[in-house]
Order: C-alpha cells, then structure tokens, then sequence
C-alpha cells in the first residue's frame, strides 16, 4: 500500500486515538428545606445545599452553629413528621428515598426540633 492510498475501512492503522481523561461529573447538590416544631428556635434561611455524601450526623453538627445550640443539648430531625433517619444516613439516600419534586427541584423536607416531638 503506497502513502496516498487510504486504509480500507475496519483496518487497523498504527495510531490508536485516545480519548482525552474526562473528570467524573460533580454529584449534584442536595436541596433541604428546613421547618421548625415547636419551640425550636426559626432559622433566617431555611434552604441548604448539601454534598449528597454527607451524612445528617455532620449536617446537625453544622445546624447546631446555625442555631447555637450546645452540643449537651438534642436536636431531632424528623421526615414526613413521622420518623428520625439514622445519624448515619447520606442525603443520597434520603433524596432519593423521600424527596418532594418542588418547582422543578428535588428537595428533602425536614421538620427539626429540641425536644421529642412524634412517639
């Protein structure tokens, strides 16, 4: 085969095409929607974005600054106002488990509180 012909279709050439690396696509945020019970103190902003990887043991951690309350006191979170997930559960599996489609968003309600609020 001299320089000028073309390989025919389904040879093989020498040169392999490698695609460029592709970065895993960025998991997208979890949207909750926070709304208080009782005597629990009310947050100014009640929509977080939350890493689907982290677990509703760090976002307590993180809602006990936002409410200033201390680590000896509880807080309790609850879906549907039935329930307490687990402090080891990712916001993954609570979006995709419990999340309400709300003007086009998926968000993950929960009601909060500082004292037991359902049995």
């Amino acid at each position: 085969m001299s320089s000028t012909e073309a390989a025919p279709e389904g040879s093989s050439t020498s040169e392999t095409v490698v695609p460029p690396p592709t970065e895993p696509p960025k998991p997208k945020k979890v949207v909750v929607k926070l709304k208080n019970i009782g005597d629990a103190p009310v947050l100014k902003n009640k929509k977080f974005n939350v890493n689907p990887t982290d677990t509703l043991a760090s976002f307590t951690a993180v809602m006990r600054r936002h409410l200033k309350i201390e680590s000896n006191n509880s807080l309790f979170f609850y879906i549907d106002s039935v329930f307490c997930p687990s402090p080891d559960t990712t916001f993954e599996v609570l979006a995709r488990c419990y999340s309400v489609r709300s003007t086009g968003d998926e968000v993950v309600e929960l009601q909060y509180s500082i004292t037991p609020a359902y049995g």
